[in-house]
């Protein structure tokens, strides 16, 4: 069944853009094939975050980081109610093995990284082929 939620883990972790370091992600994890994981934090504008991820075993997936609005849209991409949803492109990578980036929030809220190992309707997205072994950490600065 297209889309089932795999996981959902939420590191609601204040991101004030103080200069301490704060990890907000740190995981080894699978994602079976038409499925996503997802990571929560709350961040706040001018905060930067310093995403590392690496897919360890199987093929290429779409990591998609966007804001409370563009993941409610996504979802409903995922159940069928919704045909677009939004994210940061200087946030995101598509059709990926691994990417190391940092990305200054642009406003306070709710944040959220996407693993996406399904078909979500993006051009340029991963096709999924099998489960995907990854690790990502996630810090804010």
């Amino acid at each position: 069944m297209r889309g089932l939620l795999f996981g959902v883990i939420f590191a609601f972790v204040l991101l004030s853009g103080c200069s301490t370091e704060q990890v907000l992600v740190d995981e080894s994890s699978t994602v079976p094939a038409d499925y996503f994981k997802v990571y929560g934090f709350t961040g706040t504008e001018g905060a930067v975050i310093s995403v590392e991820f690496e897919v360890i075993s199987g093929g290429n997936v779409d990591l998609f980081l966007m804001n409370e609005g563009g993941y409610e849209e996504y979802q409903g991409v995922i159940n069928g109610t919704d045909s677009v949803f939004h994210y940061y492109v200087a946030g995101s990578v598509l059709n990926t093995q691994g990417k190391n980036y940092e990305f200054e929030l642009p406003s306070d809220g709710t944040y959220y990284i996407v693993i996406d190992n399904l078909t979500s309707g993006v051009e340029g997205e991963a096709t999924p082929s099998d489960d995907v072994t990854f690790q990502i950490k996630v810090i804010g600065k």
